[in-house]
């Protein structure tokens, strides 16, 4: 009894870590590609192979099933646009506009595509 107790209680925090990694991707990559602050780039995709790395560690295959799943990643994209159009807000940014329906693959959010990363949407100069 205590030994399944203890078995559940690691996959929730496997789950936990893994979706956190996810989310924290995701707002990285929506920034990098839609938030104008060009000198940030830099920091911003060696965050996203951080939390690559920290997804890799983590994952398990049956998680990787079920977290791959369009409606897996849906509801994580939701919550991570809502808490970034807050931050946004908190920080006075103005002017971006970051898309309702989640505009990345698995492939690209995780460790299948290491080095991808979406290209800018405004002039870098």
């Amino acid at each position: 009894d205590y030994l399944a107790e203890e078995i559940e209680s690691l996959g929730a925090s496997q789950k936990s870590a893994c979706e956190s990694a996810i989310m924290l991707i995701l707002e990285h990559l929506l920034k990098i590609e839609f938030v104008p602050w060009p000198q940030d780039l830099r920091g911003w995709r060696k965050e996203v192979r951080a939390f690559r790395q920290n997804l890799k560690r983590n994952i398990s295959p049956s998680l990787r099933a079920k977290l791959s799943k369009d409606e897996a990643l849906d509801d994580l994209y939701r919550f991570t646009l809502s808490e970034l159009r807050q931050d946004l807000i908190d920080d006075e940014v103005e002017g971006v506009v970051l898309p309702d329906v989640r505009p990345y693959s698995w492939a690209q959010i995780s460790v299948s595509e290491p080095h991808w990363y979406p290209e800018p949407r405004y002039a870098t100069q």
